[in-house]
């Protein structure tokens, strides 16, 4: 295989990675056509598979496929034998379709289960092509090739790329502030169809059944709002400027007198931890003069009694 269609296919897988979520192994599925000319030019399924999709893969046929090849006879036997190889798919249907529309009901709309579509039919080709996200394997000429991207395909990956470079209306909401808008009202004409039953007639839908489950609260049981007094005219009512400032005042003047009242604990605390401690005070001081100055009195009244007795024995 040349390099350069070795890059093409790399950067076209690269694609339905990054963008549409395709995960090795990748899930191959087949159409009888496509098994039946591999085995008739004798190549090696899982070796080109490999290469074209430049990873592992996982070959799957469904159930209308396998019995196409049935249906064909002789001829497909051994196409049929190489089939059963494959990881057989369920399409749900109960009678075999042919391999065409067995292949679209499994694409869908938007090829959910990222199938990666090998087939020979053109009108198949044509429309897979519509599908987004939907590689499509071939054979020509004894070669196995990858279509490139879609239009289709291309188109939703611009999408998807330009939806994540802006934001969404729930973060715009968020970020200005704003309310989401909400939807248009329907008009009365599309509220009766959207009214109408499901073969469109005016017969109204039938009732969902109520879920059994937790009820809310007991309003029994739940506390009631309290609600302001008739008579006061003043409830509800925001204070005016003049009564902040007059509460303000009346706060900083409580502050102020108990931080008076603190510093005068704190001074009678000091002054009885210095009476405990001996510390001389102006009190204490003038007690201990006065004590002073009445002993020396007490000790001159006492010698000069002593002199008197003396000096009567004198005399006698």
């Amino acid at each position: 295989m040349k390099n350069k269609r070795i890059k093409s296919y790399r950067r076209a897988m690269q694609l339905y990675q990054s963008s549409f979520g395709f995960r090795e192994p990748y899930q191959l599925l087949a159409d009888a056509d496509f098994v039946q000319s591999c085995v008739t030019q004798k190549m090696d399924v899982m070796a080109r598979l490999h290469d074209v999709l430049q990873g592992a893969v996982k070959p799957m046929i469904t159930q209308c496929c396998i019995q196409a090849l049935y249906d064909a006879g002789e001829e497909a036997k051994d196409a049929v034998e190489a089939a059963k190889g494959f990881e057989r798919r369920k399409c749900n249907h109960f009678k075999a379709r042919k391999q065409d529309e067995c292949m679209l009901a499994m694409a869908g709309e938007q090829n959910k289960n990222r199938y990666v579509f090998a087939t020979q039919s053109l009108p198949l080709r044509e429309s897979l092509r519509a599908v987004p996200g939907s590689p499509i394997v071939y054979i020509a000429r004894s070669v196995m090739l990858l279509e490139a991207p879609s239009n289709q395909t291309l188109a939703k990956k611009r999408r998807m790329e330009e939806s994540k470079l802006h934001v969404s209306a729930e973060e715009l909401a968020q970020i200005t502030g704003k309310p989401v808008p909400t939807p248009t009202p329907k008009t009365d004409e599309a509220a009766f169809a959207d009214n109408a039953g499901p073969a469109g007639t005016s017969e109204p839908p039938q009732k969902k059944k109520k879920q059994r489950g937790p009820s809310g609260p007991n309003p029994l049981s739940a506390k009631k709002k309290s609600k302001p007094k008739s008579g006061d005219d003043n409830a509800g009512r925001r204070p005016s400027k003049r009564e902040l400032e007059g509460q303000q005042s009346g706060e900083a003047e409580a502050r102020e007198e108990r931080a008076a009242k603190r510093k005068r604990d704190e001074e009678v605390k000091v002054v009885s931890l210095a009476v405990r401690n001996g510390v001389d005070t102006n009190g204490d001081r003038k007690k201990r003069k006065r004590r002073r100055k009445g002993g020396a009195g007490a000790t001159e009244g006492a010698d000069g009694a002593e002199a008197g007795a003396g000096d009567a024995g004198g005399d006698e």
